[in-house]
């Protein structure tokens, strides 16, 4: 919301400046729970990652949740899919090093790696991450999980405010005779 604040043109600053209040006073009645989910969720979205409308400790605020939504997935992956491990030989076990997956330094190189990510822009995040999730397996289903929500009940909303409209016309629209 800051860069809201850095408007110059005269003719929409009044129109800012009444949105910006009602953010803010939207944002401030949301429980900090569900506001670290709310921010989880736009570093989830390749469009917006950056966070750039976030203030430094609300941007570690929502990694840190991110850090500990993949570390759930990475534990509910490994518990539900065990590896498929073949029996090595003697020899194999001493000549060829372990190939095993473990996390290597603080075991967080996938959303490192999904942060220098060129931007996307336009599209469906969900669809990207579809394409992505060789690349991210864990980060994918971490997106799966809670970009698949929608955020707002509008679309439903809409969908029966239409179906309430057209059956209304039908009742109040004459017979033919």
């Amino acid at each position: 919301m800051k860069h809201l604040k850095t408007t110059t043109s005269a003719l929409i600053k009044e129109p800012v400046a009444i949105m910006l209040d009602d953010l803010t006073k939207r944002w401030s009645n949301i429980p900090e729970e569900l506001k670290t989910i709310m921010m989880g969720c736009c570093v989830l979205d390749p469009r917006c990652k950056e966070l750039n409308f976030f203030n430094n400790n609300e941007k570690t605020q929502a990694f840190d949740w991110l850090k500990k939504e993949y570390l759930a997935m990475h534990h509910i992956r490994n518990t539900m899919e065990p590896p498929k491990k073949k029996a090595k030989t003697f020899l194999e076990s001493v000549l060829l090093p372990n190939q095993e997956f473990t996390l290597q330094h603080d075991g967080f190189e996938e959303i490192s790696e999904y942060c220098l990510e060129p931007n996307f822009l336009v599209g469906d995040p969900l669809l990207w991450w579809h394409q992505k999730k060789l690349k991210f397996p864990i980060l994918s289903l971490v997106a799966k999980k809670w970009l698949a929500m929608p955020a707002t009940s509008v679309p439903s909303e809409r969908m029966f405010s239409d179906a309430g409209n057209i059956i209304c016309l039908l009742y109040t629209s004459p017979s033919p005779r």
